[in-house]
């Protein structure tokens, strides 16, 4: 297992068992903020970090069409559900989710934009970034009905990285 994906899943327990917790050494002048029945510090963790974070901690998932949870994911129900924890509502079919939000290039994608796929014009697929797109890498999580929910460099692969139609921030 890629040995980032082993310490964001580390640190995703650590705070999930820990709803109140705030890192050692961090100030915050933020009274926390409730979602989802969660206390989080604003400014403590960012709203990308935590879509990165939920979503690294769904790798290793089987993929299931029409699946939203942790029995199972398709790539549009995986972004659906990873958002939703994170008070963002998106729709739930990739090329609906391919038409909210800014449209931003691929090589300029950050962490917990959008990248979307197609074989023939219509996104027919969808991924989450999870770091910032540089020197020609865009590593994403995404689920696939072959391998289940992974995290990968997309550009790396011939399959994806010809198929990639655009990205999209529907964050900021």
């Amino acid at each position: 297992m890629d040995v980032r994906i082993t310490i964001w899943v580390l640190i995703l327990g650590l705070i999930s068992s820990c709803t109140a917790f705030k890192p050692v050494g961090s100030v915050s002048t933020t009274a926390p903020s409730v979602r989802n029945n969660k206390v989080k510090f604003k400014e403590d963790v960012s709203v990308r970090q935590q879509i990165v974070a939920e979503a690294l901690s769904c790798t290793g998932t089987r993929y299931r069409y029409g699946g939203t949870n942790k029995s199972g994911y398709d790539c549009s129900g995986l972004v659906y559900s990873v958002y939703s924890a994170n008070d963002i509502q998106v729709p739930r079919k990739a090329a609906d989710m391919s038409e909210i939000g800014k449209k931003v290039a691929p090589s300029r994608a950050k962490k917990g934009d959008l990248i979307f796929f197609a074989l023939r014009g219509k996104a027919d697929h969808v991924a989450i970034v999870t770091e910032d797109a540089k020197n020609g890498s865009l590593w994403v999580v995404h689920s696939t009905s072959s391998r289940g929910v992974l995290h990968e460099d997309v550009m790396e692969s011939s399959y994806w990285s010809r198929r990639i139609r655009e990205a999209r921030d529907v964050i900021d």
